[in-house]
């Protein structure tokens, strides 16, 4: 085996080259503070209402998913996850996950969920349903579940969207179970 060494002036390009990604990710931090530091009355105001929230960007759109649970019977309570953008000029829901939660059998049932067509594809699903996913285990629950319409326009689509974050599918049913303990 040869060991070919690298001459001074690669290892110069070398060090320009990770210079300049050091650069250009200190930069795109740097715009993304300013992005929400512009915005902040607008974050602050969607944050205080929810139970739990996040905030992320996007191509210098601010999104917020932010999950809310309003209780309807003593044994259960409905929960609602949704993802908006958010800036000083548009503030609307994007992504919207309904669920019903069934405080005696620890589980969810997922009635919908629903995205923009113009958003669609972007992650923003994924997001407010992994919300969901680590909201459920902060309060115990077991089980995660759906039905899929067989046959819909959206039925392929919807399976690889369960799929791909983590659930099983048999028949229509969709279903995800979670290995947690309730939280104090």
């Amino acid at each position: 085996m040869f060991k070919i060494k690298k001459s001074k002036k690669l290892k110069i390009i070398e060090l320009e080259r990770s210079n300049m990604l050091l650069k250009s990710k200190n930069d795109t931090l740097i715009k993304e503070k300013n992005i929400i530091l512009s915005n902040i009355d607008f974050i602050d105001k969607e944050i205080c209402k929810s139970k739990l929230s996040k905030i992320y960007i996007d191509d210098n759109d601010i999104f917020i998913v932010h999950l809310f649970e309003t209780r309807t019977y003593n044994y259960s309570s409905d929960i609602y996850v949704e993802v908006k953008i958010l800036n000083q000029k548009i503030n609307k829901s994007i992504t919207e996950l309904y669920c019903e939660y069934d405080k005696r059998n620890r589980s969810i049932w997922v009635i919908s969920i629903d995205t923009l067509n113009s958003y669609g594809n972007c992650g923003h699903g994924s997001r407010a349903i992994k919300m969901l996913i680590e909201y459920s285990k902060i309060i115990g629950v077991e089980k995660i579940k759906g039905e899929l319409f067989l046959g819909s326009d959206f039925d392929k689509k919807l399976k690889n969207f369960y799929l791909k974050n983590g659930f099983n599918i048999k028949n229509s049913v969709f279903e995800k179970t979670l290995d947690c303990k309730k939280s104090l």
